[in-house]
């Protein structure tokens, strides 16, 4: 006997259209405020490892001062920008700008006295002091940068949504897990600007959580947090006959800042037609079509049809016997969305543009069987 499909989906997709307006200046001015938004984060890699030969012999010779002094004009550079930023933003007495300017003072005072004398060699008493004052005005500096974009770009919980990712789940039996207790296996696959990526992160970077009706079972489910890149789904994870599993990725590529996406996907149990009979098979259709504009109301009914063996058999369900539910790219607000319309039921639900998260999918579950 084939395996019944007890869910159907409807895609309803709401195209975002940005109009911009305004003169030329404007525009200019727009290009550079996206210019400043951009966080430049100089790798110093290079400079602390010629740091660290200057220093090994306890002698800065006269060329070794050359290339200190280079280093140390970048840095006055960067400082008058810092401390213009900091006046801007109005940070001049907040904890990590206090920290930021004695470390550049220390620095500043230490390599001064080297500077005195360009042209003799001088030595120092210790290593790790020179290596040190280095490493923390780079430290204090780079988080000092990091605030002043997230300052600039209102992303102020440090999540960088500068480059694309996606997170997308696939399933080795579809929506749907099977009742003799095979599992199911998902697959979690990161997209950084439309390319698999999945490889390139660890698997400690993705974990997996269940939405279901139960939140008190869902904090408990697996004893809280599962990771890894795939997870391995059973009809004994579904909570009444379905459950959602979202893939969080996190990643956190400096000490403040971090990407981080989430996918989802809504499992429901199989519903097996009778022995030795054709499977159910359920279709929803949406009376209005299924491209909307963004900002703009509109109003839709899906609807859900049941069919056996070629012929419909909608009438030998009642509105008891299926649940609604969505999914999109916001995975919070589809649990709440589910959570208030899972126990409604019905054949027929009425969608508008405040069901609707950009590209929103639709499905309607098949709770029961009939003979």
């Amino acid at each position: 006997m084939s395996n019944q499909f007890n869910q159907a989906g409807q895609s309803l997709i709401i195209d975002e259209i940005i109009e911009l307006k305004g003169s030329k200046k404007d525009t200019v001015t727009a290009f550079k405020q996206q210019l400043d938004a951009q966080l430049f984060k100089r790798d110093t890699s290079l400079i602390q490892a010629q740091i660290a030969l200057i220093g090994s012999d306890d002698i800065i010779s006269p060329s070794e001062k050359t290339s200190l002094k280079k280093e140390y004009n970048i840095i006055v550079s960067n400082h008058s920008v810092i401390v213009s930023k900091a006046e801007e933003y109005e940070v001049t007495e907040q904890t990590l700008y206090i920290e930021y300017l004695t470390a550049f003072i220390d620095l500043k005072d230490y390599l001064l006295d080297f500077f005195t004398s360009m042209d003799t060699a001088t030595e120092i008493d210790s290593h790790d002091e020179l290596l040190g004052l280095f490493q923390d005005y780079y430290d204090k500096s780079s988080l000092l940068e990091e605030q002043f974009f997230r300052f600039t770009t209102g992303l102020i919980g440090g999540l960088d949504n500068r480059i694309k990712f996606e997170v997308t789940i696939s399933s080795t039996k579809g929506v749907t897990v099977p009742i003799d207790n095979t599992p199911t296996i998902l697959s979690a696959m990161l997209l950084r600007e439309g390319e698999d990526v999945t490889n390139e992160y660890d698997d400690v970077c993705f974990t997996w959580e269940r939405v279901s009706e139960d939140r008190v079972a869902d904090s408990l489910w697996r004893d809280g947090m599962v990771s890894g890149k795939t997870l391995s789904v059973s009809v004994d994870d579904l909570v009444y006959r379905s459950a959602s599993f979202m893939c969080k990725f996190y990643f956190q590529y400096s000490e403040t800042m971090y990407f981080s996406k989430t996918g989802f996907i809504a499992l429901s149990e199989e519903v097996p037609g009778p022995a030795g009979e054709d499977a159910y098979q359920t279709q929803v259709i949406s009376n209005s079509g299924t491209v909307f504009r963004m900002g703009q109301g509109f109003s839709t009914t899906l609807e859900v049809k049941v069919w056996q063996g070629g012929e419909e058999i909608t009438g030998l369900f009642s509105d008891e016997d299926f649940r609604w539910r969505r999914s999109s790219n916001d995975s919070y607000q589809d649990s709440v969305w589910n959570s208030a319309h899972y126990s409604t039921g019905g054949k027929v639900i009425t969608i508008t543009q405040e069901d609707v998260v950009g590209r929103s999918n639709f499905f309607c579950d098949l709770l029961v069987k009939r003979s």
